[in-house]
């Protein structure tokens, strides 16, 4: 399964205090993180921005959350342009930012054209020698 177990951190921790705190520190703003399971915060991020199952909400005020909630992905399932309906579906819940770790032409396009930020997400895995 692809993704990250982020439980150490939670996916919103790891936004705000890794990669990008310093842009987002003094902005409001409604983040979108695809995931792969309802756990909430909790939740494995999703590497997949079309095929993600569902979506992690965060509403962010001068660097702290003071929400969050998860949504399906109604688009998951579709065929063709999952990934143009899954960047709809942000667009109706007014997200200003997206993390994904893989994201299509059309949809990074969509998501561009309403000004929605998007930051790629970097995994890195840690490997054992064996």
């Amino acid at each position: 399964m692809a993704g990250l177990n982020i439980a150490k951190r939670k996916p919103t921790e790891r936004f705000l205090y890794g990669y990008y705190k310093a842009e987002l520190l003094h902005c409001s703003h409604r983040l979108a993180i695809p995931i792969v399971e309802d756990k909430g915060l909790d939740s494995l991020v999703s590497l997949h921005f079309g095929s993600a199952p569902y979506f992690a909400f965060m509403d962010v005020e001068e660097g702290q959350i003071v929400g969050s909630y998860v949504k399906a992905n109604e688009g998951k399932n579709l065929f063709h342009k999952k990934g143009i309906q899954t960047a709809n579906i942000l667009i109706e819940e007014n997200v200003t930012a997206v993390l994904a770790g893989s994201i299509g032409e059309g949809q990074f396009h969509i998501l561009g054209d309403k000004l929605i930020q998007i930051y790629s997400l970097q995994i890195y895995e840690n490997k054992r020698g064996g």
